[in-house]
């Protein structure tokens, strides 16, 4: 019973804007994690489930991203520490893009994919960390 996302990239881009700050960041996490259908109240709803939540990955477009990333990865992080015990971060991934600054390269992509399987498979054997404690 386990499920990898990886889907915060695209959701990041396509619902922020160039003018994006913390507080736009911190209202689209908390709709993304908190609201009734949100990913926090699916993994209360499913606690034999558990959940792996890849970062956002690294890209160059549109230009602005690379430039909300860090910021974007640390209120990423604040919202982290009330997740249900069931989900979990996984760690950043970085590979080499494609010429067009968006996916990875084909060598990249694989060893994304496998980088984050392998993880949630060492962390399945472990009990879920508490995530009060960072």
């Amino acid at each position: 019973n386990v499920v990898i996302l990886s889907y915060l990239t695209n959701l990041l881009v396509d619902g922020l804007d160039e003018d994006a700050n913390e507080g736009s960041l911190n209202q689209f996490f908390l709709e993304l994690f908190t609201h009734a259908e949100g990913l926090f109240v699916f993994c209360q709803s499913f606690p034999m489930v558990r959940v792996f939540l890849a970062p956002p990955n690294v890209r160059n477009r549109p230009v602005w991203y690379s430039r909300l990333r860090p910021t974007i990865i640390r209120v990423l992080h604040q919202f982290m520490q009330t997740r249900p015990p069931n989900l979990q971060l996984l760690d950043d991934f970085s590979g080499d893009l494609e010429k067009d600054g968006v996916h990875y390269s084909i060598l990249s992509g694989i060893n994304f994919v496998k980088a984050m399987v392998d993880q949630a498979m060492t962390l399945v054997k472990f009990q879920p960390p508490d995530p009060s404690i960072r």
